[in-house]
C-alpha cells in the first residue's frame, strides 16, 4: 500500500456487538472507520440474554448507557446459574459497586447499537472473501465485488473469526500449565478458613 490512501485508517469485520462497539470507540478516538457486514442480521428469534454488572462502566465510557435505560431491558437484582453441577450459584448486584446488571431484549440491544454505530462508520453491508496484509495494512475483498484499504484490521467477527482462522497460526506450548502458592496466616485476629 506504499504511496496509496488508505480507505480507513481501521477496517472492522463483524455486525454484532463487537463490532458495533469497535467502531464506536473508534470514532470516539478520532479514527475513520470501515465497517464490514454480512448482509444478514439476527432476526427475533433470539433469546433474552443479561448483561453483567461489569458492562455499565463500559457502555458509560462510550456513552451509551442510556441503550439500556428503556423499557425493552430490564435491570437485574440477582441471577441465579448452574455452572457443572446442579448447584444454582446466586449472583446479588449489592456486590457489584458497578450496580445492577440487565435483562437484555438481545435483538433490540443489537439494533440499537448498530443505529448509534452506523453514524460513527462507512459501513459496507457485504461479507468479507478476502484480507491480505500489505506492506503499511491491509487488502480486504468483499462479496459485492469491491475493494478496500486499510491501515489497521479488527477481527470482530465472533467465533467464526473471518479474519483470524484464515491468518493466525495455531501454537500450543503445554496444556499443562498451572500455578500454586501457599499464603501465610499473618493476622491472628481472623479465624482462618478450614480446608474442604
Amino acid at each position: 500500500m506504499t504511496g496509496r490512501r488508505h480507505d480507513a485508517a481501521v477496517a472492522v469485520i463483524g455486525g454484532g456487538i463487537a463490532g458495533a462497539a469497535a467502531c464506536i470507540a473508534l470514532h470516539r478516538a478520532g479514527l475513520e472507520t470501515a465497517w464490514i457486514t454480512p448482509n444478514a442480521e439476527p432476526g427475533a428469534d433470539l433469546v433474552g440474554e443479561s448483561l453483567a454488572p461489569a458492562a455499565g462502566p463500559i457502555l458509560d465510557r462510550l456513552g451509551l448507557a442510556a441503550i439500556v435505560d428503556g423499557a425493552a431491558h430490564r435491570r437485574s437484582n440477582v441471577s441465579f446459574a448452574a455452572w457443572g453441577s446442579d448447584l444454582l450459584v446466586e449472583r446479588n448486584a449489592v456486590v457489584h459497586l458497578e450496580g445492577p446488571g440487565r435483562v437484555l431484549d438481545r435483538t433490540r440491544f443489537e439494533a440499537d447499537l448498530r443505529a448509534v454505530a452506523d453514524g460513527t462508520a462507512d459501513r459496507r453491508r457485504s461479507a468479507l472473501v478476502d484480507a491480505a496484509a500489505e506492506a503499511g495494512g491491509w487488502r480486504l475483498g468483499l462479496a459485492d465485488g469491491s475493494a478496500l484499504a486499510a491501515g489497521f484490521l479488527v477481527d470482530a467477527s465472533g467465533r467464526a473469526g473471518a479474519v483470524a482462522r484464515r491468518r493466525a497460526a495455531m501454537r500450543r506450548d503445554d496444556r499443562l500449565v498451572a500455578a500454586c502458592a501457599f499464603l501465610p496466616h499473618r493476622d491472628d485476629g481472623v479465624e482462618p478458613t478450614p480446608p474442604p
